[in-house]
């Protein structure tokens, strides 16, 4: 029987990243009071001088329960590259801090099969009329109050997504034994 997770993904929508920032550091903080630090993932994605969409901060790397052997970060830019594609060409992403191309690529399939194309299109919608936003990934029920503490910095839209998690872990092994992405044609 395959394990499966359900998941909040919530696009905050802000008028710059240094607001976008301001809340990831609210949401961490809330993470941090209920004691849940390591059970979110979260990236902040702007617009680059150049309108190409992009992830500037992936400024969260969670651990514990939620992430066992870290096969889930990396939902939260999967979740900004799903709804923008344009953001893993566009973004500033550190090499030494992220996954390669491929990984995040099965990140972002995976958090787009769990949801409804409604909860796609809205999220999508979200992201699209956004300067910048937050994009948070957490297990659901393991923050409560987070919608309160996203609301002083933009609106928030909230969908959930359903992953099997076994299958995620199973595919992200085999991406990073592949290596970085290769050109497709």
């Amino acid at each position: 029987m395959a394990r499966t997770e359900t998941f909040s993904c919530s696009i905050v929508a802000c008028d710059s990243s240094d607001e976008a920032y301001q809340a990831y550091q609210a949401v961490k903080d809330r993470f941090f009071e209920t004691g849940n630090l390591g059970l979110f993932d979260a990236a902040v994605f702007d617009r680059r001088e150049t309108s190409r969409p992009g992830i500037c901060r992936a400024p969260h790397r969670p651990d514990g329960e939620a992430v066992a052997a870290e096969e889930q970060w990396g939902l939260a830019p999967g979740l900004v590259i799903a709804l923008s594609p344009g953001a893993a060409v566009g973004s500033a992403l550190d090499t030494a801090q992220t996954r390669s191309l491929a990984v995040l690529e099965v990140f972002a399939a995976y958090v787009a099969g769990g949801m409804t194309r409604a909860g796609l299109q809205e999220l999508g919608s979200a992201l699209d009329a956004a300067e910048a936003a937050l994009a948070v990934v957490s297990a659901v029920g393991r923050c409560e109050g987070l919608e309160a503490v996203m609301a002083p910095y933009g609106d928030a839209t909230v969908r959930l997504s359903t992953v099997d998690v076994d299958a995620l872990e199973r595919d992200v092994r085999e991406a990073e034994e592949r290596g970085p992405a290769s050109k497709t044609g």
